[in-house]
């Protein structure tokens, strides 16, 4: 779900095909994950999200990641947490920085436009009606799953290891992300819990 979110709102490549299986796989794992972690076996439970993981594989295949997956090749391989769990560790403040941008943080007034209309349609699909409240949803859905839900808990408890995951993100996955990001934001997205 997170590697889908982080898709379908921020990449500035993303072709119409792409964003018809980001927004199914989301709603698809909004349906099913929690339930699915939870421990829940049945079949039309792990077939929802065998279908998401399918839509967001199809998605993959069309579009690039952003931000939030560019840091978490750093964050899974110096802290052994699985891949998607590690985007959802920058998620929330990535996604709120996204929700409420302006126009001087974005590359281009097209693409502005572009990422609040597709902002606007996650969050409906996300049931978040204010996007400056984005990150706290986002966080409290991952407390909901009883998984680590912050940097401390899986190890990442002081400024310098903060500071040394923010320097770990793929630049390559980095550059398609189409909000700058100044020291100040990186500094809050890895912030103290």
């Amino acid at each position: 779900m997170a590697r889908t979110i982080d898709r379908k709102r921020l990449g500035c490549r993303v072709f119409e095909q792409s964003r018809g299986y980001e927004l199914e796989a989301v709603e698809l794992c909004g349906k099913n994950l929690k339930s699915v972690v939870g421990g829940d076996t049945n079949s039309l439970t792990l077939q929802g999200m065998s279908n998401a993981a399918y839509r967001a594989g199809n998605a993959i295949n069309i579009s690039k990641t952003t931000a939030a997956h560019a840091w978490s090749y750093g964050i899974t391989n110096h802290h052994g947490i699985p891949h998607g769990h590690a985007v959802w560790l920058t998620l929330p403040k990535i996604f709120k920085m996204h929700a409420t941008a302006d126009t001087e943080q974005v590359s281009d007034a097209r693409v502005h436009k572009h990422l609040q209309e597709i902002m606007h349609k996650l969050m409906k699909s996300l049931n978040i009606e204010v996007a400056e409240q984005a990150d706290t949803i986002l966080e409290n859905f991952m407390i909901s799953l009883g998984v680590p839900h912050n940097f401390t808990m899986i190890g990442a408890d002081t400024a310098e290891q903060r500071a040394f995951l923010a320097k770990q993100a793929n630049m390559e996955r980095m550059s398609n992300n189409p909000v700058s990001f100044t020291d100040r934001d990186i500094s809050e997205i890895f912030s103290l819990d």
